[in-house]
């Protein structure tokens, strides 16, 4: 690790982007000086950061796959407090918002580049997965590095597929809690429906990723898909909890200052009364739009065949919980 006298050049720098070239994965890196992550999503703050004079340059900062892992054993860093996974639109935005209200943490909220590292394999042959866990690793350290040396916590919300690349994130951080929300999949449907996620159109996310094949899938409308990844989210989640004593199950009806409370409680956060009576007015507004205050529809309605089997493996890991 660099010395707390000894400057560090990749301070306010960080890798953002996978390239390839000739064959080759590199790595662009970003500019981002003093800046917090504070965004609730992780590319608002890549979006935000591109005009900075640094990365408007002729030259671009780019270095091999290697020169990550090297230089990541050379910087001060937090070793991440909790790993949220979540099914979407369950309040793991809202989640990431009140956390990253702690000046002392540190919130990761969906990292592209930890999503293309997970998906490298299906991009290349060139890079083993050894390699990948090494990567991985070294990202995490380096968007975790220490800037003020006031940073206390280090959370990390990951894509909602990422569900399925749980046994890498175990391997690799075995001692970490790791958080599951989730919410009933009518509504994370009915959500989609106004506006579609990634893993909610076929083809998008690799059907690998879910254990689909593409026969599987081809004649289906986009709300039975999803249907059927949220079966696989949820028959993972279920597996995963079974064995797994390092987990917490969390429900968006809980709300969101519930769930901060319950991972105080499992990942030795610390959290004072004032931050407390904070996240209370934070959480009355909208998690994506901050400056808008926050209404839901209550609407019941009868449950179509389709969703039939994930409502009950919904119902089976409320009962878990």
């Amino acid at each position: 690790m660099i010395s707390s006298d000894r400057p560090n050049p990749l301070l306010n720098w960080i890798p953002h982007k996978l390239l390839m070239e000739n064959n080759q994965v590199l790595c662009k890196w970003l500019y981002i000086s003093n800046k917090r992550f504070t965004e609730p999503f992780f590319e608002e703050t890549i979006s935000r950061s591109l005009s900075n004079s640094e990365n408007s340059k002729r030259y671009k900062s780019v270095s091999d796959l290697e020169t990550i892992i090297q230089v990541s054993e050379e910087i001060e860093f937090v070793q991440p407090s909790a790993f949220i996974f979540h099914v979407s639109r369950c309040g793991s935005t809202l989640l990431s918002q009140l956390l990253c209200m702690d000046e002392s943490n540190i919130v990761l909220s969906e990292v592209p580049l930890i999503d293309e590292i997970l998906r490298l394999h299906f991009k290349t042959n060139n890079v083993r997965e050894k390699k990948t866990e090494e990567l991985l690793l070294s990202v995490i350290k380096l968007l975790g590095q220490k800037k003020t040396g006031n940073e206390k916590c280090l959370f990390i919300k990951l894509d909602s597929w990422h569900i399925c690349f749980y046994k890498t994130f175990r391997k690799l951080f075995p001692a970490v809690p790791f958080i599951f929300l989730y919410r009933t999949p009518d509504e994370v449907i009915r959500s989609h429906q106004k506006l579609r996620g990634m893993h909610s159109v076929p083809e998008i996310i690799e059907p690998q990723v879910f254990g689909f094949s593409s026969n599987e899938i081809k004649d289906i409308n986009l709300d039975e898909y999803l249907a059927k990844v949220l079966e696989c989210y949820f028959r993972n989640i279920l597996s995963i909890t079974e064995d797994d004593k390092k987990t917490l199950l969390l429900n968006y009806k809980d709300g969101g200052l519930s769930m901060v409370q319950a991972i105080k409680k499992n990942s030795g956060y610390d959290l004072d009364d004032r931050l407390i009576n904070e996240m209370k007015k934070r959480n009355q507004f909208h998690s994506k739009h901050p400056d808008k205050k926050f209404s839901e529809e209550k609407i019941n309605l009868l449950v179509p065949p389709y969703q039939k089997k994930i409502m009950e493996l919904y119902n089976q890991l409320e009962e878990k919980r």
